[in-house]
Order: C-alpha cells, then sequence, then structure tokens
C-alpha cells in the first residue's frame, strides 16, 4: 500500500466544522477517484433524491417493470453507499467537534 504525505497551507484559523469539511471534501474526492461511487458524490446523492421523488409519483406502466426492477436494485445499492458515507460525515463532524472541546478544555 502506498503512502502519500499531504502538506496542506492553511490561510485562516481551523474550527471543527471547517477541518470536518475538509475531510469530507477529501473522502467524496477519493471515493469517486478510486471509481467506488460511479459520479461525483454530490451528483450521485442529487440522483438518488431524483430518484426518490419520481418514485413516489407512482406513474409507471406495466412495460417498464423489466426495467424498473434492474433500476429499483442498482438504487438500493447507491442508497446504501450513499448513506453509509452521510454517516461517516456526520461521526467526522461530531469527532472533530469532540476533539476540539477536549483540547481547549470544554471537556475535563
Amino acid at each position: 500500500m502506498a503512502v502519500c504525505d499531504v502538506c496542506v497551507h492553511l490561510s485562516d484559523i481551523m474550527t471543527p466544522q471547517s477541518f470536518s469539511s475538509l475531510v469530507t471534501t477529501l473522502i467524496k474526492y477519493l471515493v469517486y477517484e478510486k471509481q467506488l461511487i460511479p459520479y461525483p458524490y454530490d451528483r450521485l446523492k442529487l440522483y438518488v433524491k431524483k430518484y426518490n421523488e419520481l418514485n413516489l409519483e407512482k406513474n409507471q406502466c406495466d412495460q417498464k417493470i423489466k426495467y424498473r426492477l434492474a433500476s429499483d436494485k442498482y438504487f438500493k445499492k447507491v442508497s446504501e453507499a450513499i448513506n453509509s458515507l452521510e454517516t461517516v460525515f456526520q461521526v467526522i463532524i461530531i469527532h472533530f467537534i469532540y476533539l476540539f472541546q477536549i483540547f481547549y478544555g470544554t471537556i475535563t
């Protein structure tokens, strides 16, 4: 496994929210770049949202059942990936806030 050092020069004070935003943006990029998801994260999340909205309309005919079953299977996998990443991002935010509180003494 290759190791890569990343040097980031920051011109502003980093808060827990900005640290978590930096880390989540990096994860989104890496997940797409390593082809773990088929589209960039934000676009994929938008597709999942639109798919949910279309399914709410329930305006489907019997001729499209085979296509719908295949797309439902694909949607389920993509939706699970998005939900998993969202959970990871929430944990990252909570973790950075917790570390910030420990570092600055608001939690003992």
